[in-house]
């Protein structure tokens, strides 16, 4: 007899259910992994890195100042509680605030180069507000040469302060002073300062009449920050002096633009110099070696004298749940 025929393969079951019609059996969805408390989302960081340096944006040229927004920030699980913190003024190795081949030292206090015009400004500036610091020329040796001054963000780090028109510089050799340099000569100023020196510097930036202004370097804890002024826009009474060992030397400057003024410093030496040439600021952390407010008053200047504070006075205030991932280290 023959052998009975050979059963055909076996369809697939998925197959089978829908030729007889029945429903597929629905699969359960896949869990999606819950997000990591660590690490926001690339857009978070982005807004983050641009809150973080709004401080910094400021117009060049005529034109309003861009505002950082951060409205559709969305903060990740672990950065929902606003935690407000304080950061004092101080000099910072960041590519950003000093050139290459300066370093800095001492808790962000002593900078140092063994380069030609080098500068260091400081990590945020002030924009109003009557404020002093003092830097002691700690070393210059055989070829070094030192000026001492304020610079806005964008003044040019590989040369010294008051070389361009984003800062106002007093310079060691002769005592003259420096703003726009490359434009102007060099004007007579007050004494020549040398190693071992202290000289002081005071800034008056009135408040602008009419508008409330973000008080000195500005308060990130908001979510949107606070208005940079244009550089180029006179800030009428504005004032940068000068003192040597406690001496007042001027009035160096004044009715100059609004912006957000770092202290700096900038040193010049060969690079057979050894050690290096180096300057060692004082913002106030311990008391100023010398009376500025009291040597103002003597020259008339006691509306400067009564406001007068340390620089190191102000704090930069910022919600570090939402700057988290800080661009500046």
């Amino acid at each position: 007899p023959s052998a009975p025929p050979s059963a055909p393969p076996s369809a697939p079951s998925d197959v089978m259910q829908e030729a007889s019609g029945d429903p597929k059996p629905a699969q359960a969805p896949m869990a999606s992994p819950p997000p990591s408390p660590l690490k926001a989302p690339d857009r978070d960081l982005k807004g983050l890195k641009e809150l973080s340096e709004w401080r910094r944006d400021e117009t060049k040229g005529e034109g309003q100042p861009k505002k950082r927004k951060v409205g559709d920030l969305v903060a990740a699980p672990a950065m929902a509680a606003p935690l407000i913190v304080e950061e004092s003024i101080r000099l910072t190795s960041s590519k950003l605030d000093a050139a290459p081949g300066v370093a800095v030292g001492d808790g962000g206090k002593r900078a140092s180069s063994k380069k030609g015009w080098r500068t260091a400004r400081t990590s945020f500036g002030v924009v109003t507000g009557t404020y002093a610091c003092e830097v002691k020329v700690e070393r210059l040796g055989k070829t070094g040469h030192a000026r001492i001054g304020f610079g806005t963000y964008q003044c040019e780090l590989q040369a010294p302060v008051g070389y361009d028109k984003f800062g106002f510089g007093y310079r060691d050799r002769d005592g003259r002073k420096l703003h726009d340099a490359m434009a102007s000569c060099p004007e007579e100023y007050g004494e020549a300062f040398s190693e071992g020196d202290v000289v002081g510097m005071v800034i008056h930036l009135p408040k602008k009449v009419g508008e409330a202004e973000a008080e000195a370097g500005g308060d990130a804890s908001g979510l949107e920050a606070p208005p940079t002024p244009a550089f180029g826009q006179v800030a009428p009474g504005s004032k940068i002096a000068f003192f040597k060992n406690g001496a007042f030397q001027g009035v160096a400057f004044e009715d100059f633009g609004q912006g957000y003024y770092h202290p700096c410093a900038s040193l010049y030496t060969k690079p057979e110099e050894d050690p290096a040439a180096s300057v060692v600021f004082n913002f106030g952390e311990t008391e100023l070696k010398f009376d500025y407010a009291g040597e103002l008053r003597r020259k008339g200047f006691a509306d400067l004298a009564d406001d007068l504070k340390p620089i190191f006075d102000f704090k930069l205030k910022y919600d570090s749940a939402l700057v988290k991932q800080r661009a500046r280290k």
